[in-house]
């Protein structure tokens, strides 16, 4: 059944308002494409910059909620004291979410069985130590029955803030899903060799179609709006540009992994159609930006942090409207990008425009020192370098280093002792480094 059905002259009249409606050329639109991908982001509906925000998802929603705490929006997802036994940083991974069926169970037990222990996902793996394969297979993330039981009760109740949020975004990750035959739920991912080997003929493989989305994108979107007839939630949808790592199909992952974003951005586009919800073009944003903007170093999977704070700015943009937390998240975003492109007197004057407008940020001091120090203004790149020591920001180990490099290249021995001495106290440990410059301490 078609998506859409529209008289030929209301088509016809309604194309002068779509701007963008061309594919763009070097000639025309170029810079659409160039660099970095920038699609248009039309908004649905608009909410507060005070909203409390929940995001759910595969790790590029780990990515989303990064961007937004950044600029210190309210988000209510991802609470790391539900899972305070763990690392922060492997807590926080442990909230990703890669099938709409993992993210929908969650929702499902939160709120229709609220105060109920999902004790279903525990499989035994040894003697009294259990896994759950609605958070992670890993034999590192285990323990007895009493403490997954738990683990997977505080987890679970932390997607409980969903009842109670502005606005929800679920991206959307993988179709290769693993089913349990013998509690009859969805993982949320594989279980490992040993323990299909221990439980012969209890888990499935299911590669998802486009009614399988469709369908469960519908009962989530009934459950969170679910009695909250008078504040309904705004819903907000994506399909995750991150990559398969690996297929379980017998064909290339390239090849599995366009079936797999293809039918979930499908889907999306039906959903939204017919349903209160709306969607924004991270996959497009990512899938057509020049892999050196679009990717982190170490894979052509994982997305940089700046492409997602790029896609963020333009999305609360579109929702929410201009202020200093948007126009900081898009100054960071896209003066990395100038940056990354050897574009360093445009990552300077975009940085200098926002501090202009909104005051100095500190947190963007490291990325401005860089910026003056490859265009060849090294003294202002040093006396951003000791603001950000002064500050004792995050980046101070760089910034205390690049300074004394360029006080020593510029000749400047009473600066060069004081930031020596500052780094030898706060920094005794790096021996080497300080090693090189003997006749200064």
């Amino acid at each position: 059944m078609p998506i859409e059905k529209t008289p030929a002259d209301a088509v016809y009249a309604r194309l002068a308002g779509n701007k963008e409606r061309v594919y763009p050329r070097p000639a025309r639109g170029g810079e659409r494409l160039h660099p970095y991908a920038q699609p248009a982001v039309k908004a649905g509906f608009q909410f507060d910059k005070n909203a409390k925000i929940f995001a759910s998802g595969s790790c590029f929603a780990r990515n989303i909620e990064k961007s937004l705490k950044f600029i210190n929006a309210n988000v209510v997802s991802s609470d790391p004291a539900a899972l305070a036994h763990h690392p922060e940083k492997t807590a926080f991974q442990l909230y990703n979410k890669y099938t709409i069926h993992s993210i929908l169970n969650e929702f499902k037990w939160a709120l229709s069985d609220a105060g109920k222990t999902q004790t279903e996902t525990l499989v035994e793996i040894a003697p009294d130590k259990y896994i759950d394969l609605q958070i992670s297979p890993s034999y590192d993330v285990s323990g007895t029955f009493d403490e997954m039981a738990a683990q997977r009760l505080a987890y679970n109740q932390s997607f409980g803030a969903a009842a109670n949020a502005d606005v929800i975004i679920i991206t959307l990750g993988l179709v290769e899903a693993w089913y349990d035959c013998e509690t009859g739920v969805y993982l949320n991912l594989a279980p490992p060799k040993p323990l299909i080997q221990k439980y012969p003929n209890r888990f499935e493989f299911h590669l998802l179609d486009y009614d399988d989305i469709m369908n469960a994108l519908c009962e989530t979107y009934d459950l969170l709006r679910k009695g909250r007839k008078d504040n309904p939630p705004k819903m907000l949808f994506t399909v995750s540009p991150v990559g398969l790592a690996s297929t379980f199909r017998e064909q290339d992952v390239l090849i599995a992994n366009c079936y797999s974003k293809s039918v979930q951005r499908a889907a999306i586009d039906a959903f939204v159609a017919t349903h209160d919800a709306s969607y924004f073009p991270s996959y497009e944003y990512v899938t057509l930006t020049d892999r050196k903007f679009a990717w982190g170093q170490q894979d052509y999977r994982h997305v940089r942090q700046e492409t997602v704070d790029r896609i963020m700015a333009d999305v609360l943009l579109a929702y929410v409207g201009p202020s200093q937390q948007q126009a900081l998240l898009y100054t960071r975003g896209h003066a990395q990008a100038l940056f990354d492109h050897g574009d360093y007197d445009g990552a300077i004057n975009l940085i200098e425009s926002y501090q202009n407008e909104h005051g100095e940020e500190v947190e963007m001091f490291w990325l401005y020192a860089q910026a003056l120090n490859r265009a060849k203004r090294p003294l202002e790149a040093a006396h951003i370098c000791t603001k950000i020591t002064a500050a004792n920001a995050q980046a101070t180990r760089p910034a205390a280093r690049t300074a004394i490099n360029i006080y020593k290249a510029q000749k400047m021995p009473d600066e060069l002792k004081s930031m020596l001495d500052f780094y030898a106290k706060t920094f005794p440990e790096d021996v080497d480094f300080l090693a090189r410059y003997p006749s200064q301490n």
